[in-house]
């Protein structure tokens, strides 16, 4: 599991529907089961196998438990947060675009075509190259 995580660690999302929250669960069931077992039984003590299968799944549960919580909430959140202001700076852009626009501070087509003609034919050099 540490070989996949260390291949995968950039892939917040992969590692986290892959390894983490599936452990967790499996962690959890486990837990469950082994109550199960030690209540169901008619004496309801906890031998020493029973205590260690808790303590043995119980930290499988916590750990990546813990690590679902850290890669979901903080690093994939963080994620999330710097693609919401990568998706706004181009909304902003448009928003500029559209003011010039209304103040009428857009060249029109055929202004443009000239600009950028007038500004090639200034490019080439007397023998008629590109400089």
């Amino acid at each position: 599991m540490c070989c996949l995580w260390y291949r995968q660690r950039h892939n917040y999302i992969w590692l986290l529907g892959n390894i983490f929250f599936p452990a967790a669960l499996n962690g959890l069931s486990g837990l469950v089961s082994t109550l199960v077992n030690v209540y169901t039984t008619p004496d309801t003590t906890m031998g020493v196998s029973s205590t260690a299968t808790l303590i043995v799944t119980g930290a499988c549960t916590v750990i990546c438990g813990i690590l679902t919580a850290i890669y979901w909430f903080w690093l994939l959140g963080r994620v999330k947060t710097e693609h919401g202001e990568q998706q706004q700076q181009p909304q902003q852009e448009q928003r500029v675009m559209t003011n010039e626009v209304e103040k009428g501070n857009v060249l029109h087509y055929a202004e443009r075509k000239e600009i950028v003609e007038a500004k090639g034919h200034e490019k080439r050099s007397s023998d008629g190259s590109f400089s």
